[in-house]
């Protein structure tokens, strides 16, 4: 939608929401829109989102997906590759046998407490995704279409205060050409629980409950989000290396769906406002070999929580879409700061024409 338009985004989360088994749906974020201006009803103020919610600027709206209601994805474009999930602190050990019934706990004696602990070492890495979001790069192996080429997982779902049960899964390709999911509890030997789940091009993954085995409706569709805010794992320098750590108030952009953007950064704040009222298409233009599919180009970048907590004032950004739009955006305010409340950032962006 090509039009001129300047967006004040009040993105929230809706902590009270639980997403028990019979609520595997969007949970729907209760809006009042006047103009230009999309206000959101917030669900707490803090910072341990309990959702994702996904921005798509084209349309002016959002929507949010619970971060705990699901465990596993399943790409739905060309390849054939399971991620865990990376909002909610899940790690996950492959295993070097193809029967599910043969695995028990005594298959992870001497790495449980790296599984299911977190111990701030760079050790944590090998029970995680990539955690800038390399589709080939997954702790559960590429898919073969040669079915005994594929071997068990256990998984440890959620972390902190949701430490649920491990569990031990095995995923093939089925014979509609997409994927087909059994798993059960670590020590379990029969009556696993199995799943088909058909790709559907139009998202960029199917994701699913084991608590529930079934698919879990949340994620919009690739070409329906631009950007998302909320809590994920990512990396942080701790002496001399790199650990995976959990960050709040992460944006990513939706890099497998042909999203891409960067940063631009300046001296002063009244520089940055000097230069984000001033940036048009002809900047857009002269920076173009500047854009970058890098998921989290914004990341954590905007903001800072050194005390005070707010907004950094020296830089926006410009997003290109899946439809080769073009905006800027920039953040107004989420900490003290700024005016502003934690778990509650305010977004500014404008369609460049």
């Amino acid at each position: 939608m090509k039009r001129t338009l300047t967006y004040v985004v009040l993105i929230a989360i809706a902590a009270t929401i639980l997403m028990s088994c019979k609520k595997n749906e969007i949970t729907p974020l209760i809006a009042s829109k006047t103009a230009e201006t999309l206000v959101l009803n917030k669900g707490f103020i803090g910072n341990g989102q309990d959702n994702i919610v996904y921005m798509d600027l084209s349309a002016g709206s959002t929507s949010s997906l619970n971060r705990s209601s699901w465990d596993l994805g399943f790409y739905a474009g060309s390849y054939f590759r399971v991620i865990i999930n990376n909002t909610n602190q899940s790690k996950a050990v492959m295993l070097d046998k193809t029967d599910l019934a043969s695995v028990t706990s005594a298959d992870i004696i001497g790495i449980e407490k790296d599984l299911t602990g977190f111990s701030f070492s760079a050790t944590e890495f090998k029970f995680i995704d990539d955690v800038n979001g390399s589709i080939d790069r997954t702790v559960i192996k590429g898919v073969s279409s040669i079915e005994f080429d594929n071997y068990v997982f256990i998984i440890k779902r959620g972390g902190g205060a949701d430490k649920r049960a491990l569990i031990k899964g095995r995923v093939t390709r089925n014979e509609n050409g997409g994927y087909l999911l059994e798993y059960g509890g670590i020590d379990q030997t029969t009556a696993f629980k199995k799943l088909n789940i058909t790709k559907d091009p139009a998202y960029n993954f199917m994701l699913v409950s084991l608590e529930e085995c079934a698919i879990v409706k949340g994620e919009p569709k690739t070409a329906e989000w631009d950007l998302s805010w909320g809590y994920a794992m990512y990396q942080a320098k701790v002496g001399s290396g790199m650990i995976p750590y959990g960050f709040s108030d992460m944006i990513s952009i939706n890099s497998l769906g042909g999203v891409e953007a960067y940063e631009k950064i300046y001296t002063t704040a009244d520089e940055c406002k000097k230069a984000y009222t001033a940036y048009n298409k002809d900047s857009v233009t002269a920076s173009a070999k500047l854009f970058s599919d890098d998921k989290w180009v914004i990341g954590s970048n905007w903001r800072s929580t050194m005390p005070p907590t707010g907004i950094k004032r020296d830089r926006f950004y410009i997003i290109k879409d899946n439809s080769d739009n073009y905006y800027k955006i920039k953040f107004v305010s989420m900490g003290v700061s700024d005016d502003g409340e934690r778990g509650k950032p305010v977004i500014e962006y404008k369609l460049i024409q």
